[in-house]
């Protein structure tokens, strides 16, 4: 009798076969338990955050801003501004100074910020980052960004957005390591908290320690998730790091993205990615009725922006709702890495997510959105819902 060594072919099929079908089968529940696991960290995360700015809450008597503008001369007279930025961004920084001067002059009330003309009607002198018309020895270093020689040149008028606005002011003043950055809080000079804990030593040619007394971090970022983050912006906006959220890391980067409320309202334009786009490369914009913008009204923002609880804007000039209307909102952009236009989020109804694209188009003045506008914030993460937005 012959001995049989192998399989034949139609065992080796239906082999085949059997494990392609349980392959089938396992892979989307596998998909679907890795998704929920990253999307359970990423909330959890979330909230920690969260805390995290209760605590900022509890030590001084407010709550972080979503974008300030940074002039680390101190100077945030119009005339100065108006020197060195070009018109948008004169025009953009001269609108956001009351809420920056007065949110710093509470939190570090011993710095000195100058809006007066410091020689009103005299012909302004070129810029010059050394230049007397400051605190002598003065350098407001938010960005903790030095020159080779570490001489203190300061950098032009920059701002900070709402995905930066959250790192600096729970991080502290960052420092630039060859991983990314670390956040070194603030340093405890009353004078200047914006003091960097490093320094450059001429006569050894290396960086030491220096202003080490500093305060506690709020929030430990992971440094490896620390990255300037373009998303479109133009160079006045990326002089300061992001925190890119734990669903896409490096290799598929989205900051999470912070908006708090400055007394009045919330500003759509607080954070403003020209990256985030839809399927066909459409750069959603939608209007907002802002009472909170820097300059109050009919705001046409593109994406991220802060949800509302009812139609972000009508034909007659509605004031928006929002969701944590008092405090702030954190935003995550999800497994699709796309923020989508924003808007109503309408919680435990049919459709949570309306949009409408005729009205969008009368008041932005810009081609209507696509009636599946939205479809891509069904699976964003935020500090007000307790799972996808969509679900």
């Amino acid at each position: 009798m012959r001995t049989r060594h192998g399989f034949t072919l139609t065992e080796l099929l239906v082999v085949i076969v059997i494990i392609a079908v349980l392959v089938g089968l396992l892979t989307p529940a596998l998909v679907t338990a890795v998704t929920k696991a990253r999307e359970a960290a990423a909330l959890a995360e979330i909230n920690t955050l969260a805390q995290s700015l209760a605590s900022f809450q509890s030590l001084y008597g407010t709550l972080p801003p979503s974008r300030i503008v940074v002039s680390e001369s101190g100077d945030y007279s119009p005339q100065f501004f108006r020197r060195v930025l070009g018109t948008a961004d004169a025009n953009t920084a001269i609108a956001l100074t009351p809420r920056t001067v007065t949110f710093l002059r509470k939190v570090f009330p011993r710095v000195t910020l100058k809006t007066n003309e410091i020689a009103p009607g005299v012909p302004p002198a070129p810029f010059d980052p050394n230049s007397t018309n400051r605190p002598p020895g003065v350098c407001y270093n938010v960005n903790g960004n030095f020159d080779a020689n570490n001489n203190e040149i300061m950098d032009m008028p920059y701002f900070l957005e709402g995905d930066q606005c959250l790192v600096f002011f729970l991080g502290g003043v960052p420092r630039a390591t060859s991983s990314g950055f670390d956040m070194t809080g603030f340093c405890r000079n009353p004078l200047n908290p914006f003091m960097p804990n490093t320094a450059y030593d001429h006569t050894n040619n290396v960086w030491v320690d220096v202003n080490t007394n500093r305060t506690a971090r709020n929030f430990e970022f992971n440094a490896g998730r620390l990255a300037i983050f373009g998303g479109g912006r133009s160079s006045t906006s990326t002089q300061f790091p992001s925190y890119l959220d734990s669903i896409g890391g490096t290799s598929s980067p989205m900051p999470l993205v912070y908006f708090g409320t400055n007394g009045s309202g919330y500003d759509p334009d607080d954070c403003n990615l020209y990256s985030d786009v839809l399927e066909d490369n459409t750069i959603p914009y939608i209007a907002f009725q802002a009472s909170g913008a820097a300059v109050p009204g009919t705001v046409v923002s593109v994406a991220p922006n802060p949800y509302t609880t009812t139609l972000p804007a009508d034909m007659n000039g509605t004031r928006a709702g929002y969701w944590k209307a008092d405090t702030y909102q954190i935003l995550c952009a999800g497994m699709d890495r796309r923020f989508g236009p924003g808007g109503q989020y309408a919680a435990r109804s049919g459709n949570a997510l309306p949009f409408d694209s005729a009205l969008n188009g009368s008041l932005t003045g810009l081609a209507l959105l696509p009636p599946n506008a939205r479809d891509t914030e069904r699976d964003n993460l935020s500090n007000f819902a307790s799972g996808r937005l969509g679900q």
